[in-house]
């Protein structure tokens, strides 16, 4: 018992150290503040480097006043407390002296957080910021599922500002001035919840299209709720959490919130533009008519998945009972069998669908000048104001976007328009399974004229900077089969964002498979990834019976892949290059196809020819050109 209660003492003690600084108040911590301040620079040869970084950042008059005047009217907090220690910040330097008081806390920077609500002393009036962000992954990903929701602000001209978090997340702020003011009713909560439905409404509407909805944090809604101010370091790794221009956050890399290479960016947080709320009520409409759109839309689809699990799961229990009674398991091919082929029936509705919405633009579009409008829209990289524009051709803002998403699409739409890509992606797609980006749906392509068509139909489901792409199945299926008959080995080679890197991995990489004598294919995918494709005729000779699982998992297929893919380890291993830049895809996963368009970048995916030694003649050329060849890979491919 004695044991425990020092234990408990100790742990105590410890605590009360740990937050002693968290409740003194805040003249004594200014002046505690200013003393270490002085001491540092008296003894700066005797400081660490994270001591000088501290100091050396918060010192800097620019970041002190940036920091000043987005922390205006809030409520301010330190490191990770989350409740308001100090009522606001009353001078730029008093910044560096907060920094310093706090920087002794263990394993953490100093950090400072704002209440994403706050007071305007100019026309005493009290708003709440609008916060968006995608957390919990690494910073790439974050970043691109919170693409989509940047996007749709980019076309409405919303009044936004972004910042990146300091760890792995961006930070998407809708000024509250953008909001319709209420009534001041001299009770904040109450204020407040007068928005709250409104508020609501935009946070469901993004949680539909933001890539990854299970990551979004809501915490955001409530007005109380702390966020890291515009400039601070992040108390976990040291990053500043510094804006980002709307215009660039798709090159935005977290080496750009390195303390010492951060510079301020001027007028960022600026008062908002006089018709900033008008625009806000357009969005809002349109967001309030496109949500019970999409209820209804996911409300259908999640009854269709419910029938389809419902009847998957009772073949799956009746295959099993037969594989038990057989004595052999396949689970390569149950998990194959998971993942069904569109219907004829839902595959025709596709192609209608494109149809439909190709033969509608078409005839929108031929009004007197609302293409050149929207053309003019589209290059000035901004919309000032899309309602103005449908009521002057006499249309709906619905119908003003369809037709501008269809414009800003079309140079995609006319590169698969082409008879030449149709008839190589048709080749290529022979017994395989394909997929469109962003869609779970499988199938098999019917006729070389559908690519256009299916294209047609995933530009709908896109956002503005995302591109018509076709993904095949690494898995060769027989002609009306379920079952995988086999699959060749892809190597996919990632260059992490960089070209250059890219080409020199794959070089090595096609010297360890020549040295083995292995015949491959190589293709650039539209980014920094290249793709090796290298067949297994062994595969081939495995002949089943319809309906009947094949043995995937065979003796002869497992030492047959074993043997290449330890060649490749070790010729691999006597590289500069760690694994981390090339992997074996699994077979049931699916590559950017060759003719097709990057969904990201909008290159077309061609052959690389004179594989390795002239790799880097052929990077990134955003050309269909490349297709040439692919005969011979439409051939292979289907062998």
């Amino acid at each position: 018992m004695a044991k425990r209660r020092r234990q408990r003492d100790r742990k105590q003690h410890e605590h009360h150290e740990g937050s002693r600084g968290l409740s003194t108040p805040y003249r004594t911590v200014i002046g505690e503040g200013r003393q270490l301040a002085e001491m540092w620079e008296g003894n700066w040869k005797r400081l660490n480097e994270r001591q000088r970084l501290i100091h050396e950042y918060y010192a800097r008059p620019e970041i002190q006043r940036a920091m000043f005047t987005y922390a205006s009217g809030r409520k301010i907090s330190v490191l990770r407390t989350f409740r308001p220690l100090y009522n606001r910040i009353e001078t730029p330097e008093d910044i560096l002296y907060i920094a310093l008081y706090h920087a002794e806390q263990k394993g953490m920077w100093p950090s400072l957080h704002g209440m994403i609500s706050r007071h305007i002393e100019e026309s005493n009036q009290h708003v709440c910021d609008f916060v968006v962000e995608v957390d919990k992954m690494n910073w790439r990903a974050c970043f691109e599922a919170t693409l989509p929701y940047i996007e749709l602000l980019r076309d409405f001209g919303i009044y936004a500002r972004i910042k990146f978090s300091g760890h792995v997340s961006a930070h998407v702020m809708i000024p509250g001035e953008t909001f319709s003011s209420p009534a001041d009713t001299g009770n904040l909560r109450k204020q407040f919840s007068a928005i709250a439905t409104e508020r609501e409404l935009l946070m469901n509407y993004v949680q539909k299209i933001v890539k990854r909805s299970d990551k979004l944090d809501r915490y955001f809604l409530r007005s109380s709720h702390f966020l890291r101010l515009a400039y601070s370091m992040n108390e976990r790794t040291g990053l500043v959490s510094v804006p980002i221009e709307m215009e660039k956050f798709e090159k935005f890399s977290w080496r750009d919130a390195e303390a010492r290479r951060v510079q301020v960016l001027e007028e960022w947080w600026k008062p908002t533009p006089e018709d900033a709320q008008d625009r806000m009520r357009e969005f809002v409409a349109f967001i309030s008519r496109n949500y019970h759109i999409l209820q209804k839309a996911e409300a259908t689809e999640q009854r269709e998945k419910a029938k389809q699990c419902a009847v998957l799961e009772a073949k799956k229990r009746g295959r099993g009972d037969k594989l038990a009674r057989e004595g052999r398991e396949s689970p390569v091919a149950v998990r194959h069998a998971t993942h069904p082929l569109v219907h004829a029936e839902d595959y025709q509705q596709m192609l209608s669908t494109a149809q439909e919405e190709k033969a509608w633009c078409e005839v929108f579009l031929a009004c007197d000048g609302l293409s050149e409008s929207l053309s003019q829209l589209q290059g000035a990289g901004s919309v000032t104001s899309l309602q103005d524009l449908a009521t002057r051709h006499g249309g709906s803002l619905n119908e003003l976007w369809r037709a501008w998403h269809w414009l800003h699409h079309l140079p995609a739409l006319v590169h698969y328009s082409q008879s030449e890509v149709q008839r190589h992606i048709f080749q290529t797609s022979q017994r395989r399974r394909l997929r469109l980006w962003s869609e779970e749906g499988q199938f098999q392509l019917q006729r070389p004229e559908d690519v256009y068509l299916l294209a047609v139909f995933h530009h709908k489901l896109l956002g503005t900077h995302e591109y018509p792409a076709f993904l095949m199945s690494v898995a060769r299926y027989e002609p009306d089969t379920r079952f995988p008959s086999g699959y060749d080995l892809m190597i996919d080679v990632d260059g992490h964002g960089q070209e250059t890197v890219a080409a020199e991995v794959a070089a090595e990489l096609g010297k360890a498979l020549s040295s083995q004598n292995l015949e491959f294919i190589a293709y650039h995918a539209g980014m920094p990834h290249i793709y090796f494709w290298i067949q297994t005729p062994q595969v081939d000779e495995m002949q089943v019976e319809r309906n009947e699982i094949p043995n995937m998992e065979s003796a002869e297929m497992s030492q047959r892949y074993a043997t290449i893919t330890d060649g490749i380890h070790e010729s691999m291993r006597h590289t500069r290059f760690p694994q981390v830049h090339w992997r074996v895809l699994k077979s049931d996963e699916f590559v950017p196809m060759p003719h097709s368009l990057n969904a990201y970048t909008g290159v077309a995916c061609h052959l690389i020819e004179g594989m390795p030694f002239n790799l880097s003649q052929t990077m990134g050329k955003p050309t269909s050109s490349r297709s040439c060849n692919a005969s011979v890979l439409g051939n292979n491919a289907a062998s």
